[in-house]
């Protein structure tokens, strides 16, 4: 069963995907990329652009230039916004 924060994750990722593609933004199609940290799974989506790797997440954006196939490249992008994210201290 997937938790339902994961839900809301993934339901983040795609709107703010859609919104982007409707904007001009960036070029489809929109794919979705999913890693697992701690047993918890975060959702983004990705596209490319001219060989650069473009990763959304409800952490933020990260863009990389190829090198690797773009998958790939997107979970690891995903995986240092989740990372990142969890890195820094919480705000009371």
């Amino acid at each position: 069963m997937i938790p339902t924060g994961a839900v809301l994750r993934f339901a983040f990722a795609i709107g703010a995907a859609y919104l982007s593609l409707m904007s001009g933004d960036g070029p489809s199609p929109v794919s979705s990329v999913i890693v697992t940290v701690d047993d918890v799974i975060y959702f983004g989506t990705y596209y490319v652009q001219n060989s650069v790797v473009h990763v959304q997440s409800q952490f933020g954006a990260k863009t990389q230039v190829g090198g690797a196939r773009p998958k790939s490249m997107a979970k690891l992008l995903l995986l240092e916004l989740v990372r990142e994210a969890h890195a820094m201290p919480k705000r009371r």
